[in-house]
């Protein structure tokens, strides 16, 4: 077989694959952007349902009784880990949503030629301007993880202190008895737990421990609010951005003038 021939083989199996890539593609493109109404919508809905407080001193005060009302072990706040969970959750499907558009519309990229590229160049600045909004997105997601570093940082900076005073009184307390064996080991394990529900009760008596916490606390809720915000109203310019330009990312080469391109974007709203 010579080289033409199986350059045309390679060339016919490779449109055929790109053919059904390209169908596929599309019609999950198609119903992200005919469904982004609903979500947009559903998405406000779950801001208002997640992140109720408006003011700082609304939520200083809920954070505050919170923590002072958690049972012994869970010193977790539930409100920002739900957001937390929240913006994780639809931040990572924003990301994955906006690649498959990014494909899509590389997928529509005609072959190089010389001559009436105004099209692809539009399709070239879509396919920047998604990537410029996946990566922010991206980036807001990278940074969940510093909530519970910063917050475990607090626990430990104020509970080495409580700790020692904690360990200094239950010596006292039992400087006269000393026991071997598995009964040490029992003693200690139900010391050490013992020790555990003096300190968290400690802590949470520590004004500057719940200080430092609820002031942790708020800033990421707030943080976390703007990131949600910021989701919302980048899937709302990524759907205005493309419906734009959908003409000419749908058929780059073959779009007559501007005034063809406004009919079509009017017949796409």
């Amino acid at each position: 077989m010579g080289t033409s021939e199986v350059v045309k083989v390679i060339g016919s199996r490779s449109l055929d694959f790109i053919a059904r890539e390209r169908e596929l593609v599309e019609k999950d493109a198609m119903a992200l952007l005919s469904g982004l109404n609903d979500n947009v919508e559903g998405l406000r809905v779950l801001e208002v349902n997640t992140f109720g407080y408006e003011s700082a001193a609304w939520a200083e005060m809920r954070f505050r009784e919170a923590l002072a009302a958690k049972e012994v072990g869970t010193m977790v706040n539930e409100d920002v880990a739900r957001a937390v969970q929240v913006f994780q959750e639809h931040g990572t499907r924003a990301v994955m949503d906006i690649e498959m558009l990014r494909s899509w519309v590389n997928l529509h990229v005609p072959k190089c030629e010389t001559g009436n590229n105004f099209g692809v160049e539009v399709q070239e600045l879509v396919i920047k301007y998604l990537k410029a909004a996946q990566d922010e997105i991206a980036a807001n997601l990278s940074k969940l993880p510093e909530y519970y570093k910063s917050r475990g940082e607090i626990v430990a900076r104020f509970g080495k202190e409580e700790f020692k005073e904690t360990e200094t009184l239950e010596f006292d307390e039992k400087k006269d008895t000393f026991t071997t064996g598995q009964d040490a080991k029992m003693e200690k394990l139900q010391s050490s737990k013992s020790t555990t529900k003096s300190l968290q009760k400690q802590l949470r008596q520590n004004e500057d421990f719940v200080t430092y916490t609820v002031q942790l606390d708020m800033d990421w809720y707030f943080r976390l609010k703007m990131m949600f915000r910021a989701l919302i109203s980048s899937k709302v310019s990524i759907g205005a951005f493309v419906m734009q330009n959908i003409a000419m990312i749908l058929d780059p080469r073959n779009h007559t003038n501007d005034r063809d391109h406004r009919r079509s974007n009017e017949m796409m709203y």
